[in-house]
C-alpha cells in the first residue's frame, strides 16, 4: 500500500500515522470480522479515526479504537 497512500496524499502531515493496517487485520486484532468493520466505515467513516479508503478498500491506523457500540441499551 505505500505507493498508493503517497499518491492520495497531498502531505505526510495530512496522515500522521505510520502503522497502517488492513479491515481484515484490524477485525483480527479486535476479534471480530472484516465485514463489521466495514460495515462500521461504510456507514461512516469518522467512527474508526484516521481511516482512508483507497478503492475499494480501506486502511486503518493500528492504534486507532475499536468503535462503541451506538445501539440504546435498554
Amino acid at each position: 500500500y505505500p505507493e498508493e497512500i503517497s499518491k492520495e496524499l497531498k502531505s505526510d502531515s495530512e496522515f500522521p500515522h505510520t502503522n497502517l493496517v488492513t479491515t481484515i487485520e484490524y477485525a483480527e486484532m479486535h476479534g471480530t470480522i472484516r465485514e463489521s468493520i466495514k460495515q462500521f466505515l461504510n456507514a461512516n467513516p469518522d467512527r474508526i479515526p484516521g481511516s482512508l479508503k483507497l478503492g475499494r478498500d480501506w486502511i486503518l491506523p493500528a492504534d486507532s479504537p475499536y468503535p462503541s457500540d451506538k445501539r440504546k441499551k435498554v
